[in-house]
């Protein structure tokens, strides 16, 4: 990949980062290694041969490299990284969430393995800036990345700045949740979904195919909504549709005028406030949010539902690598996962765990993001969706 386009692309993350439509989270539990200062669990991580911990003693790998520890798969797994874990006695998460929502899990980790947590909370694109500059500086503080949509986790993968890494409970995860280079894993997942003012439509008349979409005048009380930053799901349904008939279905949608909105949270506000009445890329928890809130707002998942993947993954010379391993095994397993929808609303991507409701993401079609496809042409992709949103109204801000 050139510089120019992992550039461009970083740069357009930064916009999909923000028009995700939560506020920014800056909130960071226990202190890091300050600015410029590389630790000494971080160097000897980089020279892969043991894991100093903060007292100063090491921690000893299987093959004695921090990949060999990282990929290993052994039975005796849980023992070499629970000791591996208690010795080193703390790992710190880089994390693309609200802290908050996140504490009771992250202090049960600390309950059952001993290791204090440390947390770096921002938006997901401050926390892949933030974990390339201090890799240029050689400071390595990050153990494990967590949270935001793995389209950030494709840049870090293409400066190096992921471990390809297994835990025991990556096993259940089907292909298509994880990292075929295994930087990372999906923890969690969000869909895009239609949804509808319900004093504007009801169940029966509301469209509920993408074809039906296009039976909509688009002006008064049949105004459609897109968010502006979702040149991801339109890449999805080009390339499941195929290049023809993605081309016809988009531009005979965007010919009905569809206001462009900017975030997804404004955007389900605009169809409970009935300004928008139907909208095509409502994040499906938000709008299941609102309707338990006692919005006037129902969801419809248009098949195929395009499903953001969120990712989990372990930093290059992570300085507690036994800990992070740990920490990816507890919330990638079935019960972290339950703690974790729990505590979020969110979609845990284990498959053996439902979401609140289950519908959330059962009972219909769902595909991933087409992301090789969307990241290996991302400016293409990008100037093709600004063409078919340049000059459409808006609204919203």
């Amino acid at each position: 990949m050139s510089l120019k386009h992992l550039a461009s692309v970083i740069t357009c993350l930064v916009l999909v980062a923000v028009a995700c439509g939560g506020e920014p989270a800056d909130t960071q539990n226990g202190s890091a290694a300050p600015e410029g200062e590389a630790s000494a669990a971080g160097t000897a991580a980089e020279a892969g041969t043991s894991e100093a911990t903060d007292s100063g003693t090491t921690a000893a790998s299987p093959g004695g490299s921090l990949e060999d520890l990282a990929l290993y798969e052994g039975e005796d797994w849980a023992d070499v990284i629970g000791a591996g874990a208690a010795e080193e006695g703390q790992v710190t998460v880089y994390l693309g969430l609200q802290a908050e929502e996140l504490q009771p899990m992250f202090d049960a980790f600390t309950a059952e393995s001993g290791v204090e947590v440390e947390v770096y909370s921002a938006q997901a694109e401050e926390v892949r800036r933030r974990i390339l500059e201090e890799q240029d500086a050689g400071r390595y503080d990050v153990d494990l990345v967590f949270g935001g949509d793995v389209l950030q986790y494709y840049a870090l993968k293409a400066e190096d700045a992921l471990q390809p890494y297994t835990v025991p409970a990556a096993e259940a995860y089907p292909a298509n949740r994880r990292d075929v280079d295994q930087t990372w894993i999906s923890a969690y997942e969000t869909y895009f979904v239609a949804a509808y003012n319900t004093d504007m439509f009801d169940a029966e008349s509301a469209p509920k195919t993408y074809e039906e979409v296009l039976s909509l005048s688009g002006e008064g009380q049949e105004a459609i909504g897109i968010e502006a930053s979702d040149v991801a799901w339109y890449a999805t349904l080009i390339d499941q549709w195929g290049e023809e008939e993605g081309t016809r279905y988009f531009d005979a949608l965007f010919a009905l005028e569809p206001f462009v909105v900017s975030g997804h949270t404004t955007l389900s506000n605009l169809v409970a406030a009935a300004e928008i009445p139907y909208a095509l890329t409502v994040y499906n928890y938000r709008a299941e949010l609102d309707k338990r809130a006692g919005a006037p707002i129902e969801w419809i998942p248009l098949e195929p539902a395009v499903g953001i993947l969120n990712g989990l993954g372990i930093a290059q010379n992570a300085p507690h690598p036994h800990a992070a391993l740990a920490l990816a095994e507890f919330i990638l397993s079935e019960p972290g996962q339950q703690m974790f929808t729990d505590a979020t609303n969110l979609l845990p991507s284990h498959p053996d765990v439902s979401a609140d409701p289950p519908s959330l993401s059962e009972g219909f079609e769902g595909v991933p993001v087409s992301y090789d496809s969307l990241f290996a042409d991302f400016d293409g992709w990008q100037d093709r969706w600004e063409r078919l949103i340049g000059g459409q109204p808006t609204l919203g801000g």
